[in-house]
């Protein structure tokens, strides 16, 4: 069990927010779902032995479907770098002096051809072929040159190639071998959920360059924005707080959607119509950075057959000061909606138990499905109050069965 005091938690929030609030006010439904989201979020922690908090940023892939491959255009500053001193080693940049007192200008030597970015593997074969001569003997450079394509025959390219194989690659190959054995770190964190800021990524490059050995290499922002843009890494708020419990009860999580999905099929063969199976789908909530940039919160909650109908009429609970709709509103609501749309008013906006068994289960469903059908209904603790929902059914629904389906598991089924 993790070191933490629920109580001592309780205390220090009560010494933080007791400057700016008072005990006393009504207490609101926004207040019992923050308090039950607070609380499954604790006890959550209570039973793991390492849970993880989140800070306010991470980084991702910003398209996880894209899997980016080095090439040339990602290190040209680097190639246009070497390309001038090995032109400055071979002397192909010394220019012939022009006489000024002469009207006849020599002609512009052509520009040399910047050099191509070609990949250490490609070029540690064509070095181990060239020494693969008879009796040691190096290959002739036009049978290496016939095998690799990208291998120039000027008697200048394969030594250059040589000397970077035994120095284990040049600045580019050792700069390419750097950012593939960082990127793996990430995607490896990225799997376990960790949260990923730049300070990891710098680290981790740094400790990979401790076996590959690039001089004068310190992890620079040069080089972490475009290890970033190139990997198509960004930055992303966290919006969701989950413990390491969560990641291990995957598992179950998938064991018990199968489970479900199994004895559902099973309950689904008995029925006259195999499309009598209805799903109740709440609206989904969102996180805001700043709960001030809203104006209004609603919930809407349809009904949806296994064919994907949407049957009518399409509940939606709005929000409103009092909990419920003024004179002229309500006189509006009448000219305006059609019974299509059954509106209700909440303070919050969201949905409780009086508004989901006195409206959406009485006068939504019930009227609307077969009596020897099967309703599907996500965990939402409304939902889980069987009791209640067979309490208030008509004796002709003797046969329609509730399911709620597994926490955890809607996305699954």
């Amino acid at each position: 069990m993790c070191d933490i005091n629920p109580l001592n938690v309780l205390d220090l929030l009560i010494t933080e927010y007791s400057r700016s609030y008072t005990f006393g006010s009504e207490i609101t439904d926004a207040e019992k779902e923050l308090k039950r989201q607070l609380h499954s979020f604790i006890e959550s922690c209570l039973r793991c032995s390492d849970t993880e908090f989140t800070e306010d940023e991470q980084l991702i892939f910003s398209s996880e479907a894209d899997e980016h491959v080095l090439n040339k255009a990602d290190f040209d500053c680097e190639l246009e770098e070497e390309d001038c001193l090995e032109r400055s080693r071979s002397g192909s940049e010394s220019s012939q002096p022009v006489s000024s007192g002469s009207s006849e200008y020599l002609p512009t030597p052509p520009l040399a051809k910047p050099l191509e970015f070609v990949e250490f593997k490609y070029k540690q074969k064509a070095v181990e072929y060239w020494r693969s001569g008879a009796a040691g003997k190096p290959r002739p450079m036009k049978f290496v040159a016939a095998q690799f394509k990208r291998l120039k025959n000027d008697g200048k390219t394969i030594y250059r190639w040589a000397q970077q194989v035994d120095e284990m690659g040049s600045r580019i190959d050792k700069l390419v071998q750097i950012y593939n054995e960082t990127l793996q770190r990430f995607q490896a964190a990225k799997k376990k959920r960790y949260i990923v800021h730049d300070a990891d990524l710098k680290r981790w490059a740094v400790q990979a360059n401790a076996s590959i050995k690039l001089a004068d290499f310190v992890a620079s922002g040069t080089f972490l924005r475009k290890f970033k843009k190139v990997n198509r890494i960004v930055s992303r708020k966290v919006t969701k707080f989950i413990s390491r419990l969560y990641i291990n009860d995957k598992k179950n999580l998938a064991d018990a959607a199968r489970e479900f999905v199994t004895g559902l099929e099973m309950e689904a063969l008995e029925l006259p119509d195999p499309f009598d199976i209805c799903n109740g789908v709440r609206g989904v909530e969102a996180v805001v950075q700043s709960p001030f940039g809203t104006t209004h919160s609603y919930t809407i909650m349809p009904i949806i057959t296994a064919d994907g109908r949407v049957v009518k009429p399409l509940f939606i609970c709005m929000q409103e000061v009092n909990g419920e709709f003024g004179p002229i509103v309500k006189e509006r609501m009448k000219e305006v909606l059609s019974s299509e749309v059954h509106v209700v008013a909440s303070k919050s906006g969201k949905m409780s138990k009086d508004l989901f068994l006195d409206e959406w289960y009485s006068q939504c469903l019930l009227p609307n499905v077969g009596t020897n059908s099967i309703v599907l209904l996500d965990s939402f603790p409304v939902h889980k109050d069987t009791d209640s929902m067979k309490s208030i059914t008509p004796e002709e629904y003797e046969n329609l069965k509730i399911r709620v389906i597994p926490p955890g598991t809607t996305g699954m089924i």
